[in-house]
């Protein structure tokens, strides 16, 4: 979901990625029809909502988005 909000920005980079975009993505069922949402959606089990959980994983790819060509 992460790397699919990041390549329609115009710039296709994570860093131009916030978690409230990726979260509002999530709504949308055609866009990125393949991921799993109810999987991403385990993040409530674990105490964390989607936009805590949105954000940690989006700092962590930030991290390593030379390696990840974002």
């Amino acid at each position: 979901m992460i790397v699919a909000t990041a390549l329609v920005y115009p710039d296709k980079k994570l860093s131009s990625v916030k978690a409230k975009s990726v979260t509002k993505r999530m709504k949308e069922k055609l866009f990125a029809a393949s991921v799993n949402r109810d999987t991403i959606m385990e993040c409530e089990r674990l105490g964390l909502s989607l936009d805590e959980f949105a954000e940690i994983c989006l700092q962590a790819m930030k991290e390593i988005s030379v390696r990840l060509g974002l």
